[in-house]
């Protein structure tokens, strides 16, 4: 990258791969680019050397890339069958009704096509990890239902309240408390999940098992808030999935026991990635958060 000014970067990218003019198109006016781009050569379309861009936001190289990587509808649409086809074995292996397990694309760090692709092909429903990405993106479409599913920071309550169907991510007392009073006073419900660090990792937040019970309490006692159920992230341990097996059942267990001693229904177990849903969905997960299985590895 080459400084021109305070505020202007010239960014060059030697032999880009775009396999259309329609790509480059998106591209150019996803990062809302008019003027100051050149091609040094077209090769019939699908490549391009030597391509300067002048960007008018620092720091953004990284949307630039993920723009340019962006898969297409057609990818997508394979993608999707190849993950349902996924989801439907792995309920016949543990003898469950597909329609128990809800699949939530996650969006994070991918340009708004993303969301369209997933209503395109009917699903109305996705996930999100930043608040302020998914404002940005929420403004952009309409018809979707927005999950929040990475941490909440408490400075970000107040513009997360009424923006999200669900928060699946409420890990401490102090946000219980922070949502109840920013959710009562828009006089607006807000469904939650308590999220669960079933598998004591330390690189997780969450809730421990022996904690959650308070929390509970603490939520069924928030006049604002509607408790749906438990969410977990397993360790990250690719190598062996019993692993994730392990923190899965402990899950589970725990919805059980909570649900039975405090006689409410807690119908939601949000487990399972791309990578170990099958464990998730043999475990009784009712929501599978899937991003790369979809659109690809983010580096």
């Amino acid at each position: 990258m080459i400084p021109v000014d305070d505020k202007h970067l010239i960014v060059r990218f030697h032999r880009l791969e775009l396999l259309t003019y329609r790509r480059l198109g998106d591209f150019v006016q996803f990062c809302s680019f008019r003027k100051a781009f050149a091609f040094d050569q077209v090769t019939e379309g699908f490549e391009i050397l030597n391509m300067h861009l002048l960007i008018t936001v620092p720091n953004l190289k990284d949307i630039i890339i993920q723009a340019i990587l962006m898969i297409t509808p057609e990818e997508f649409l394979l993608n999707l069958a190849d993950l349902q086809e996924k989801i439907l074995f792995a309920c016949k292996n543990c003898k469950r009704n597909p329609e128990e397990v809800c699949l939530l694309p996650v969006t994070k760090n991918w340009p708004v096509d993303a969301v369209r692709y997933c209503q395109d092909a009917g699903i109305s429903r996705v996930g999100e990890n930043r608040v302020q990405e998914a404002l940005s993106k929420q403004e952009q479409i309409n018809g979707i239902s927005w999950e929040l599913i990475g941490h909440l920071q408490s400075n970000k309550v107040n513009q997360a309240v009424g923006r999200f169907a669900r928060i699946q991510t409420i890990d401490s007392l102090k946000l219980i408390r922070k949502v109840q009073a920013a959710s009562k006073q828009m006089d607006q419900k807000v469904s939650v999940l308590l999220q669960v660090n079933a598998g004591n990792d330390p690189a997780k937040y969450g809730f421990s098992i022996e904690d959650t019970e308070a929390a509970m309490e603490e939520v069924l006692q928030s006049s604002h808030l509607h408790l749906d159920g438990l969410m977990t992230i397993a360790p990250y341990v690719p190598d062996d999935l019993s692993v994730a097996h392990d923190c899965f059942k402990k899950l589970a267990d725990l919805r059980d026991s909570l649900a039975q001693r405090y006689e409410v229904r807690l119908p939601e177990l949000s487990m399972g990635m791309s990578d170990d849903l099958s464990e998730a969905i043999a475990c009784g997960s009712t929501m599978i958060r899937v991003g790369s299985a979809l659109f690809g590895k983010r580096n």
